[in-house]
């Protein structure tokens, strides 16, 4: 604990980038004693805050407001004419981000924490080059995060925008081209679409979300469908031109044309580990620009580790956390080193939502172990007065020896806030029986968990089943 025989250095930990994994390392470091300082030279608070996850789940909101029109009538209400203003939305969103980025400020002087408002650039094992001054530290922590990665050699390209930019527009695109199929692509289609805007999706693979449970993919796909969202499935823009009036003619591989006012290429992310030296330094990159570590989170420099989204293992914000914070505690606390990424559930605000934890049907068929499949579709009840035919759908994969809930995938409103509770069963070995015990709660889209009473489908194995608190692959898309 504390700081014993550290005082040839400037600072116990210096870590390099402001987001939520740098700074919940800092924080907990700092509270057991340690001299910490962070290097951020664009906004505190990362991408989660600035440029991810909050922004995003905003608009998301907006564009609930948007959809939840069409059923409104049949729930008694005459929703007129209302009208949404882009502006509104950017400035409010801008104003709250900006309360939030006072947070950060607020928590690291709170706990004693040196800001460095300036990027740092390493120069050795344990000096970092911060500004014009040379800073010292006995251990360095990359949190650089990561930025979008836009393929090279379109005609056109720099008429695009990346989810960087696309908060941030002057004007509300009434129509938009969406290029990638991951989580980031497939949930601002659903932002576009539920702000009535004409929206277009484009991939190389046959459905969204590439990697996640097959069954998700392609229910999700049929419901965003339905919601408006027009997909060209195995195609990609190869020239974009832009006309005398602003908008953007793009020609796809396919032959197809298609004329937009703003093109968003969510084509995926790389981290940001070029130019801040730590090739210079001996820190080694892997081939898709990660910094390699072990499974302490150590680089080739033993006294450089790192976390977060510049490792490319699970690039999610409470991962993240919790990656830096099992730092602090091993090295402030005594606490042992043996972080393990089981049971992590992960939600795609798409429109509908989907979210996921444990192994998909693939990896189990890959496994070769014996498991039931139970899935359900079915119509939300909210939607029954509007006769909208929009269904939600669950699937749950069990363990036939054992009996234990080995994965979940859903579909449907409000799944990214069940997941969390699913991923807790997962965490306490849950079984099958367990949820067949629980008392439903009625009417809810989550009693379907509880009331699923012969599998869809039994496969065969010889192999044991997994452990579902093992390190479950990432679910990665393109």
């Amino acid at each position: 604990k504390g700081r014993p025989g550290m005082s040839q250095f400037d600072f116990d930990l210096l870590v390099l980038g402001g987001g939520s994994g740098g700074v919940a390392a800092a924080r907990r470091a700092a509270e057991y004693g340690a001299k910490v300082a962070v290097c951020e030279d664009n906004q505190w608070g990362g991408t989660c805050v600035n440029r991810g996850c909050v922004p995003k789940k905003l608009f998301v909101y907006a564009s609930e407001f948007g959809r939840a029109r069409s059923i409104m009538p049949a729930y008694g209400w005459e929703p007129g004419t209302p009208q949404f203003h882009w502006t509104t939305l950017v400035r409010n969103v801008t104003n709250e981000l900006a309360r939030l980025r006072g947070f950060y400020d607020q928590a690291m002087s709170g706990n004693g924490v040196t800001q460095f408002n300036e990027t740092g650039v390493v120069t050795g094992p344990n000096s970092v080059q911060v500004g014009e001054r040379t800073v010292t530290s006995a251990r360095i922590l990359l949190a650089v995060g990561g930025k979008p990665w836009v393929p090279s050699g379109m005609e056109g390209s720099e008429h695009c925008i990346t989810s960087d930019q696309v908060f941030w527009l002057e004007n509300f695109p009434s129509r938009i081209l969406v290029v990638g199929s991951g989580y980031i692509g497939t949930e601002f289609s659903g932002i576009f679409s539920g702000l009535d805007a004409e929206v277009h999706q484009s991939f190389r693979s046959d459905y969204v979300l590439p990697g996640f449970d097959t069954d998700i993919r392609r229910h999700l796909q049929g419901e965003m469908e339905k919601n408006g969202v027009q997909f060209h499935a195995g195609d990609k823009p190869v020239k974009i031109e832009k006309l005398g009036d602003g908008s953007l003619q793009v020609q796809m591989n396919s032959g197809a044309s298609l004329q937009v006012d703003q093109v968003l290429m969510a084509t995926g992310r790389v981290p940001r580990t070029r130019g801040i030296g730590l090739e210079d330094v001996g820190v080694k990159i892997g081939s898709r620009e990660e910094v390699v570590v072990d499974d302490a989170f150590q680089t080739s420099v033993s006294s450089i580790y790192a976390i977060g989204d510049c490792i490319r293992r699970w690039e999610l914000t409470p991962v993240a956390i919790a990656e830096g914070r099992a730092l602090a505690e091993h090295w402030y606390n005594g606490q042992p080193m043996n972080f393990s990424y089981s049971c992590v559930a992960t939600a795609v605000f798409s429109s509908p939502p989907a979210a996921t934890v444990g192994f998909s049907e693939h990896y189990l068929r890959k496994s070769g172990c014996g498991f039931e499949i139970y899935r359900t579709s079915f119509r939300p009840m909210k939607y029954a007065l509007a006769d909208k035919q929009n269904k939600a759908m669950l699937k749950l994969l069990v363990a036939t020896d054992n009996n234990k809930v080995l994965g979940c995938h859903l579909v449907g409103p409000e799944c990214g806030e069940l997941i969390q509770v699913l991923s807790a069963c997962l965490v306490a070995g849950a079984t099958k029986k367990d949820l067949d015990d629980t008392f439903a709660v009625h009417p809810t889209l989550s009693e379907e968990l509880v009331l699923f009473r012969k599998p869809d489908e039994t496969v065969a194995g010889e192999n044991p089943s997994p452990d579902p608190k093992m390190n479950v692959p990432h679910p990665n898309g393109d």
